[in-house]
């Protein structure tokens, strides 16, 4: 009995001991199989970053590395819109040289009244309108000097009569008046008189060219000497264009603007022009107008746009910003064709910048970024 239990006892054991057996070895090869799959997913993943990285888009890829860019010339015009700054026009009145009764009145409120003109009468007599850049003070009599002398000469010559070039009354000044004088019918310089000419021989006016804006004048009417026949509108004799930018500078050079559709000259560096060719386009154009239409009548000037560009375009060389370096007022470097050349900046746009070789020459490649930081000058 005892060998029985212990015999059968052993059998137990023996069962018991396999069942164990099989559990570790079960267990033993779950921990592999899990410690296996782990690495498969690792080297999956690993595989996968490998070939995202592969994959990865050349803007996340750094590109500090140097590499030679070819670069190309062209034509710039440097073209921008331009503010100009027009003044308003002034006020001014003109005064009847005599007394007495209007006999022809032809002067129109809106109308131009030159110098050189006629376009009233009193007492039967017509009243010159001159214009001299002195007024006149005093009665000027031959030989007499003076800057109000000078001014009536230039005038007289202006209007095509044959006074002197000088600051002296002569007998051709004489000469020219009277034949002003004779032109619209007013009265002359006398020797009765000594050929003194006097400020009650013509109107003054205070440009070659006024505006009349207004009047008192009646056709009958009776005026008194120093009484104002009219005032007049003065437009303005210059014009500011703004050289000031929001970004950069200008490019040196004489501009062209286009005014009322046609083109005009602006010299190198010049913002206020007194041409009047230029100054009676601005007057003259649309865009001045449209401008007044919606402008304060109490400002002092009127704001206007136009184009403008260089008269003769500029070959520039396109380089990329990142090429540049030593950069300093408008001049930097870059190492072009394989060596340092000096450069002056023109301008900057849509990610290129604009360059001239400095002394001349052309630029074939740059480059990115710089190989060398060497002076270039």
């Amino acid at each position: 009995m005892r060998w029985s239990h212990g015999h059968g006892g052993g059998r137990g054991d023996t069962a018991a001991d396999g069942s164990k057996e099989n559990h570790v070895h079960n267990h033993i090869s779950a921990s592999v199989a899990l410690l296996l799959a782990i690495m498969l997913i690792a080297a999956g993943a690993g595989g996968a970053f490998l070939y995202t990285k592969a994959r990865m888009p050349r803007s996340f890829v750094s590109t500090s590395q140097m590499e030679t860019v070819t670069v190309e010339t062209s034509a710039f015009d440097d073209s921008h819109t331009v503010s100009v700054t027009v003044p308003q026009s002034t006020s001014q009145s003109v005064t009847s040289p005599v007394t007495g009764t209007v006999t022809r009145l032809d002067c129109t409120v809106g109308g131009q009244i030159t110098s050189g003109s006629a376009c009233l009468s009193v007492n039967e007599t017509p009243v010159l309108m001159l214009y001299m850049s002195v007024p006149p003070y005093r009665s000027i009599a031959p030989n007499a000097t003076g800057r109000d002398v000078q001014a009536l000469n230039n005038e007289l010559r202006r209007l095509g009569y044959g006074a002197p070039d000088s600051a002296t009354m002569t007998w051709d000044t004489i000469t020219a008046f009277n034949a002003l004088a004779a032109s619209v019918g007013s009265p002359q310089l006398l020797q009765d008189a000594d050929w003194m000419l006097d400020p009650s021989m013509f109107a003054w006016l205070p440009q070659p060219s006024v505006t009349m804006s207004g009047t008192a004048l009646t056709y009958g009417g009776e005026v008194m000497q120093g009484q104002e026949l009219f005032t007049t509108s003065i437009p303005p004799t210059s014009v500011t264009f703004s050289r000031a930018m929001s970004g950069g500078t200008l490019a040196a050079g004489d501009r062209t603007v286009t005014i009322g559709g046609a083109d005009y000259t602006v010299p190198d560096g010049q913002s206020t022009v007194n041409d009047a060719t230029i100054v009676n386009a601005v007057l003259n154009s649309p865009e001045y107008a449209a401008a007044v239409s919606s402008s304060d009548p109490s400002a002092t000037g009127v704001q206007v746009s136009y184009i403008w560009k260089l008269a003769t375009p500029l070959a520039v060389t396109n380089v990329p910003p990142a090429s540049l370096y030593d950069v300093q007022d408008g001049a930097g470097c870059v190492v072009a064709d394989g060596r340092p050349t000096a450069v002056s900046i023109v301008a900057s746009q849509l990610g290129r910048t604009m360059v001239t070789v400095d002394g001349g020459g052309s630029i074939g490649s740059v480059d990115v970024p710089p190989s060398s930081a060497e002076a270039c000058r």
